[in-house]
């Protein structure tokens, strides 16, 4: 019988965790910037411009951009696209952590894309690097088009489990 009770109170607690799961990622997906609804996308196209930066890369340089975020628990998203015209059609990317005191940790490892769509939960607050890289390159620029973003953690007030009997 004791075992049938921890089963059934191990199952309460997971339906529990799981309904505020499910409630934190549709928040999360409802305020992500590359989600949209059908109803937006009109919208979305007339201002297309200004949500997505465009940048030539000169051989043998790099792009970063730094974002600053506040709070563990952050959602840092990027989408990036080389624009056709482009010869060698690939860039270098890679994510890093900058501690205060400048110490750099791996968040994305170096890969070469021709496009790539991204995210991460961050575990610190301090600011991250995005950086496209063209250094391998001796000739060709790379012209990138992208968008990045830093969305702040869905704040949820706890509410405690009611105990079944």
């Amino acid at each position: 019988m004791d075992q049938i009770s921890v089963v059934q109170q191990a199952v309460h607690v997971y339906n529990s965790e799981f309904e505020k799961f499910i409630k934190f990622i549709s928040e999360v997906f409802a305020n992500s910037p590359f989600l949209i609804s059908a109803e937006d996308v009109g919208a979305a196209e007339s201002r297309k411009s200004d949500e997505y930066k465009e940048i030539i890369i000169p051989p043998g340089k790099t792009h970063e951009v730094v974002l600053t975020v506040e709070s563990v628990n952050s959602y840092i998203a990027w989408d990036f696209t080389l624009i056709q015209g482009t010869l060698n059609l690939d860039i270098g990317f890679h994510v890093e952590y900058v501690s205060p005191s400048g110490e750099i940790t791996l968040i994305l490892p170096y890969r070469r894309y021709e496009s790539d769509q991204g995210n991460f939960c961050t575990i610190l607050a301090g600011s991250y690097k995005l950086i496209w890289d063209n250094s391998y390159s001796t000739f060709f620029k790379k012209s990138l088009r992208y968008k990045v973003d830093s969305v702040p953690p869905v704040v949820e007030t706890l509410q405690p489990i009611a105990e079944s009997g």
